[in-house]
């Protein structure tokens, strides 16, 4: 994941001024979507590997087009808060997965909700 994750930050970041940041978002939002639905059906751990990989993949470009996209919106008087939401919400993010692991003891079934 943390591969991809760094890979993706390379690449995705150059595609996102070239192909503009609301259509680099929708692209990484299918990918990430449609390859950790791979990693939950995945019967093979080299393709669970491989899909793992480009779920950070797609991730990193998402994070990357998110906060360039709202820091254009917001404007420079409020960018420091709207990049604290957003990039703080992550931990929000992370007790919301710990509750639904708590009730979903399969990591099919938890990866297959989470998507």
């Amino acid at each position: 994941l943390m591969l991809g994750f760094l890979v993706g930050a390379l690449m995705l970041g150059n595609l996102a001024d070239r192909i503009g940041r609301k259509s680099n978002l929708m692209l990484t939002l299918l990918g990430m979507m449609f390859f950790s639905l791979v990693s939950a059906i995945a019967k093979q751990y080299s393709i669970y590997i491989l899909s793992r990989f480009l779920v950070g993949f797609f991730v990193s470009g998402n994070i990357l087009s998110i906060v360039v996209l709202m820091s254009e919106i917001v404007g420079p008087s409020y960018r420091g808060v709207y990049g604290i939401a957003v990039l703080g919400s992550s931990a929000i993010g992370l007790l919301c997965l710990s509750l639904a692991a708590s009730y979903l003891q399969s990591w099919r079934m938890l990866t297959t909700f989470v998507t």
